[in-house]
């Protein structure tokens, strides 16, 4: 709640009195953000649950649509979204060896930063149309950002609260944001749980053939776990602030206007000031000096 305030604030301030630069004036218009579809075409990509290969639809976006691509049912955008992939926290490769020898070529797959998420099998008709997918997902794994709340205060505030919590519990290295609020969430869980409880738990399972299997399996049934109540929880907890989101932004500016308000006054007079001290002696000095340098620079002309 801590950080919702502040992000409010922050929020209200700037809207209130938006941030200035003294180079503002001399920057160049902003370009418009891109927005047509960077490519379209017929994929065969490999089911997660299900291991069977279907024929898809895949759309990518542009900057605008933070390089999410989408695939459809049938042969065009029109039919049935069945999903979408953010590519934020994933690399792309061209299948190895060893997926060529069990898959077939043509191929890319998309690898997660982090083990627990989903690895993406996806196959080409041909090789000039893997080359140009590669190029479109290479594009998307380096620009693409974390799905965010659509309510930036929200967002904001996640993002800080994630990594105080992570410092907090002693999580200092590098992390790098991957998926929406609430799989964030159940990866910060999950990393909490393996440190402390499931890692020796899992360290004490006998050794033989099946251990993989077994340890493959508690962690699938407990990850499934973490994040589906992740995800209930953030559902349910992002929609009760949405409902008041609105009055508590208005409140806020209705409390903090008048204190800018005499803020930019006061910061007025200081400028005023200051300006009738200094700009008589500046243009006392600065013409005597610069006088001589004029008259020399400006005589051949």
């Amino acid at each position: 709640s801590k950080s919702y305030t502040q992000a409010v604030i922050d929020n209200a301030k700037e809207e209130i009195e938006p941030a200035s630069d003294i180079l503002d004036d001399l920057k160049l218009q902003e370009a418009p953000i891109p927005s047509h579809v960077l490519k379209t075409g017929m994929l065969f990509k490999r089911g997660d649950s299900v291991k069977n290969w279907k024929n898809r639809c895949f759309v990518a976006y542009n900057k605008a649509d933070n390089f999410k691509i989408d695939y459809h049912d049938g042969t065009s955008a029109a039919g049935k979204l069945k999903g979408t992939i953010h590519c934020a926290g994933y690399r792309a490769y061209e299948f190895n060896s060893d997926d060529i020898a069990e898959f077939g070529e043509a191929g890319i797959k998309l690898v997660p930063w982090s083990y627990r998420r989903r690895t993406w099998w996806i196959k080409c008709p041909d090789e000039q149309e893997r080359k140009e997918w590669m190029s479109v997902f290479e594009n998307a794994c380096y620009k693409a950002v974390p799905p965010h709340d659509k309510d930036e205060c929200i967002a904001t505030a996640f993002d800080h609260t994630l990594r105080k919590l992570r410092w907090h519990f002693w999580f200092w290295g590098y992390y790098g944001d991957a998926g929406s609020e609430d799989e964030r969430l159940g990866e910060f869980i999950l990393d909490l749980l393996d440190r402390n409880i499931i890692n020796e738990i899992l360290g004490n399972i006998v050794e033989g053939p099946a251990k993989a299997m077994t340890v493959d399996l508690i962690r699938k049934t407990i990850g499934a776990t973490v994040k589906g109540a992740c995800s209930s929880a953030w559902i349910s907890s992002a929609t009760a602030v949405r409902s008041l989101s609105d009055s508590i932004k208005n409140s806020v500016k209705d409390l903090i206007g008048p204190v800018l308000e005499k803020q930019k006054e006061f910061k007025g007079k200081i400028v005023k000031m200051i300006s009738g001290t200094v700009d008589p002696f500046l243009a006392d000095k600065g013409g005597a000096l610069l006088k001589p340098v004029l008259n020399v620079v400006f005589r051949p002309v």
